[in-house]
């Protein structure tokens, strides 16, 4: 049995080591392979943990390419309301306005259900005018 540290509970540091190698030296293979097993276990959290860090860090990188100086205007179309959008667009005024605007280009978004043979799809098409 292993000897208690005065005021301590459990045993020596030196003895919990000697009693480590002895198990190893006895156990042969099983001992290595169970090291084995732990330390490739240890290597592939770590590389699961990097892999996830480096996605994030590119996926963020990728959001800052996008920019944060692009400025969307949308005019709604309201079931009941017959008037239509704006047709034209005061670029003047607008660069006048926000003079850190460098470039103004009109888009035009269609969405529609498209129904063939109980098949449903949704259907986008972006249009740019100019």
């Amino acid at each position: 049995m292993a000897e208690q540290q005065a005021g301590r509970p459990g045993p020596f540091l030196l003895q919990t080591l000697i009693e480590s190698l002895d198990s190893l030296r006895l156990l042969g293979r099983r001992s290595l392979l169970a090291l084995l097993g732990i330390a490739v276990g240890c290597a592939a959290v770590i590389a699961l943990l990097n892999i996830g860090h480096n996605a994030a860090n590119e996926s963020i990188r990728t959001f800052k390419g996008l920019g944060t100086n692009t400025l969307v205007a949308i005019f709604p179309h309201r079931p009941g309301d017959d008037r239509p959008g704006p047709t034209q667009l005061d670029v003047q005024a607008l660069r006048t306005t926000l003079p850190m605007i460098e470039h103004i280009a009109p888009l035009i978004l269609h969405s529609t259900h498209i129904q063939h043979r109980g098949q449903t799809l949704n259907n986008h098409r972006l249009k740019s005018v100019g």
